[in-house]
Order: structure tokens, then sequence, then C-alpha cells
């Protein structure tokens, strides 16, 4: 994995260092606290009141390929449910295979509701090992994980829940 890099000083930044989003922008944390310190600073010079955060919510990509991922997997999570009733275990791929399209129909709205939901749903989906006909549930929980990771899906994700 390699190193993020502020897009404002161009400076890497190290792995243990907190990466931080401004303006939907990976900055370093020199960058963040001038970037954010500054239109107040200028409004104080000029008089005038400090700039308004952005309303406009960028979603990240990332967020959109958790909800077509998650279409995908609910789907096969019903159809093996169907197909391998006869196991009984599968049987609960079924419920699960619908909260993933419900979950997915949510991440796919303009402003999606209930973010919160996001990591409980991808254990669900990692545990789906179980049943022996889970595996792209499997695969979907650990890639949603990775990307839940992300600094730009995380601000978005805190941005929502305000």
């Amino acid at each position: 994995m390699e190193n993020e890099v502020c897009e404002n000083c161009a400076r890497a930044i190290g792995k243990l260092e907190q990466a931080f989003v401004y303006k939907g922008r990976i900055v370093c944390e020199d960058c963040n606290k001038k970037l954010r310190d500054e239109p107040q600073e200028i409004a104080a010079q000029s008089g005038s009141p400090p700039a308004t955060p952005d309303t406009v919510l960028t979603k990240p990509g990332k967020i959109t390929a958790i909800g077509g991922m998650r279409i995908g997997a609910g789907v096969c999570n019903i159809l093996a449910g169907i197909v391998f009733c006869w196991l009984l275990l599968p049987i609960i791929m079924i419920p699960l295979g619908i909260v993933e399209i419900i979950s997915a129909s949510n991440l796919l709205k303009s402003r999606p509701t209930r973010p919160s939901e996001l990591k409980t749903i991808a254990i669900l989906e990692i545990i789906a090992i179980l049943t022996l006909v889970g595996w792209i549930s499997v695969v979907v929980g650990i890639i949603t994980l990775a990307f839940l990771a992300d600094p730009r899906v995380k601000e978005y994700i805190s941005q929502l829940q305000r």
C-alpha cells in the first residue's frame, strides 16, 4: 500500500500520520489546519462574516461501488438460498440478500440515510461464510470494510451523520 500525498503541499503523508479531507481533497495535518483557519482569518481582516462550510456533499465513488456490489451479492444470496434450501442452512441467505438489496438501494440515492449500518452489514456478509454458499457476500463484506477505511469515505459518512 502506497503512502498518501498531500494534494496541497505535495508532501508524503506517512503511514502513522493522519490524512485529512478538506473539500474533497486529501491533505496533511499542517495544511488541514491552515486551510480550515484561513477563511476565518481573512474574514476577521475584512470584517465580513466567515464563509460557511460546503453544504453540497459529493458522494465518493467507493460508496456507489459498495451499493452496486451489494445489489449483486443480494441477488446471488437470494438465489443461493432458494436453490440450496434443501440444505437448510443456506435459507438464512434469503434475509441477508434482502437486507443487502435494501442497503444498496439506500446507498445509491443521491443522499443516503442510515450510513452507520454499513459496517454492521459488512460484518454480516463476512459471517455468511458459515452457510458454505455465501462466498460472494464474504468478498463484498471484506471490500466494503476496506472502502470504509478510506479517509474520503469516512469524511462523507461523518458529514451525513450531522
